[in-house]
Parts: C-alpha cells; structure tokens; sequence
C-alpha cells in the first residue's frame, strides 16, 4: 500500500498532463521496487539522474527545435 501511494504522489508531482502523470505513476512503482530490491535508496535515486540525464541530452541535441513565437 505504501509503494502505490509513494507512486501516486510520485506522479503528482511530476503532472504535466493526464497521460504523463499515469506514466510516471508507473515509473514511481518501477523505482520503489528498485528499492525494495536493492534495499537502498541510492539505487533508485542514480535511475532517476540517468534517465533526465539521457532526456536532457535527447532533447538538446536530437528533438525538433519549437517554432519561435513571432513578435508583431
């Protein structure tokens, strides 16, 4: 019970839209069991910083450029 409400505040925090906040709801799960698993939190916790550091990196070099807002 406590790995699905830890997953649900998880997702909360991390709202952006209705589909991602399921997504990382999901996700929460995945790194609570990695807990559990490795009975740390560090385990977890570099799981995390590796995937936004491969996200950040995806987005700065490999996802389309968004349109610049026009001025006048």
């Amino acid at each position: 019970m406590g790995l699905l409400l830890a997953s649900l505040l998880f997702g909360i925090c991390h709202w952006v839209n209705k589909e991602y906040a399921m997504t990382t709801f999901l996700v929460g799960i995945y790194f609570g069991l990695l807990m559990i698993w490795s009975g740390t939190f560090l385990v977890p916790a570099v799981s995390h910083f590796l995937f936004d550091w491969i996200a950040i990196i995806y987005i700065v070099k490999w996802a389309r450029p968004v349109a610049p807002i026009s001025k006048g």
